[in-house]
């Protein structure tokens, strides 16, 4: 099955170089003309979404309910499997930290492990399975480095998931998910 991921358009902290993490920024002036202009690329593409699923964080879920109207499309529905990664006491400060810091320290400072939040992607994988048709999921550049490890069929192996590619604001990323 195809799965269709897209991160949030550019929040507040994007903006200004800070971590949200789990905190809320909202969406800036960019960013929502981001989403609109994300919903016009997916409606040339004909994706054919069966619905639309969104983190519970504000910036991912204000990109999914533009995208939704832009496609005429039901509001979004929220899973909170889809929330950016907990990064603790990293969250609200220069994100220059947080890339210098070990999965370690973020775990030490209150934060998610990778490991976590690999574990939390399979359930998504696990949910998308239960879906008839292709669900579009608006989420954060973190998780998104988790659930590409699962749809590329590469197991974990407690390499940095900052190791992936770093996911645009608002870009759609086509997933295959073997059956």
């Amino acid at each position: 099955m195809k799965v269709y991921a897209l991160r949030h358009g550019q929040s507040v902290a994007n903006s200004q170089g800070w971590v949200a993490g789990q905190i809320n920024s909202p969406l800036t002036d960019k960013g929502r003309q981001q989403a609109v202009d994300a919903a016009k690329q997916i409606a040339k593409q004909d994706v054919g979404f069966g619905v639309v699923v969104s983190s519970p964080l504000e910036r991912a879920h204000k990109t999914a309910e533009i995208i939704a109207a832009e496609l005429g499309l039901e509001p979004p529905q929220i899973l909170g499997e889809l929330a950016e990664r907990n990064v603790g006491d990293f969250a609200g400060k220069d994100g220059s930290l947080l890339n210098a810091a070990s999965d370690e320290q973020i775990v030490a400072n209150g934060g998610e492990s990778e490991q976590e939040l690999v574990d939390r992607a399979a359930t998504i994988f696990r949910w998308v399975q239960t879906q008839s048709t292709p669900p579009l999921l608006v989420t954060h550049n973190g998780l998104m480095r988790a659930l590409r490890f699962g749809f590329d069929q590469t197991q974990y192996n407690h390499q940095s998931l900052t190791d992936i590619e770093r996911h645009e604001n608002a870009r759609l990323y086509e997933l295959e998910l073997e059956p």
